[in-house]
């Protein structure tokens, strides 16, 4: 009978340890060297493109803040010189340039609306002042008249007539012609019923009388209006009134 080894202590296994090779940084988190040099080159030209900025933000706002100063420089200026010449006034031609320059003070406006207005209570203001004289027209400056006229009711007339009549299609210059004719119609006619009725003859009366302005020029020119003759009828008179 053959004699079995039998082995009692298990043999210490050897093994040899795996190496893995390490490609760039194992640690994402680590920033290299080149990453670090990137990094620093874009923070520098950050910096420098804020300077840049800065600097020509600043030289931008000094030129603007200077060439304002010069200009109110010149406007200080030629606003003493006005107050010059208006001090060598008599105080009744001064009166009369302050109501003049209020007056086309009212011409420039945003609004269409706002323009018309303005044309309307200037041609009103110098037929009133004409009619009454400078002293007649003490205390009644044309913003009052331009207040008066200018509300929704008065003015929805002659923005009436103007329309229906297609003389709101017409340039600039010809429609002021129209609202001096037209005016001359409202002061002649509001004049007149001041005297008849005895009531004072104001802008106050003039804005109520505003509703019969279609009646006044059909009146005064029959037929016009259907024969498109009032651009016509009010150039020759606002040339009239220039000679």
């Amino acid at each position: 009978m053959a004699k079995r080894n039998v082995i009692l202590v298990r043999p210490a296994r050897t093994s040899t340890p795996i190496v893995r090779k390490v490609v760039g940084n194992s640690n994402p988190t680590t920033p290299t060297h080149a990453h670090t040099c990137a990094s620093e080159r874009t923070y520098a030209q950050r910096s420098e493109n804020l300077k840049i900025f800065h600097v020509a933000a600043y030289t931008h706002v000094r030129a603007a803040d200077e060439g304002e100063s010069r200009a109110q420089a010149n406007s200080a200026a030629t606003i003493d010189q006005l107050l010059e010449q208006l001090a060598a006034l008599s105080p009744t031609d001064q009166k009369v340039f302050l109501d003049r320059a209020a007056a086309n003070r009212l011409l420039v406006a945003e609004k269409p609306a706002d323009r018309e207005i303005g044309m309307w209570s200037v041609a009103v203001y110098e037929a009133y002042c004409a009619a009454v004289g400078v002293g007649g027209a003490a205390g009644v400056g044309p913003l009052v008249v331009r207040r008066l006229l200018g509300a929704s009711t008065p003015w929805s007339a002659v923005q009436s007539f103007m329309t229906s009549s297609r003389l709101h299609e017409l340039p600039v210059t010809d429609r002021q012609a129209v609202y001096v004719l037209l005016a001359d119609l409202l002061v002649r006619h509001t004049r007149s019923l001041a005297r008849h009725v005895g009531a004072p003859f104001s802008p106050k009366l003039l804005a109520s009388c505003t509703s019969n302005i279609s009646a006044l020029f059909d009146e005064q020119f029959p037929g016009y209006v259907e024969a498109g003759l009032v651009k016509f009828v009010a150039r020759q008179m606002h040339a009239a009134r220039k000679d």
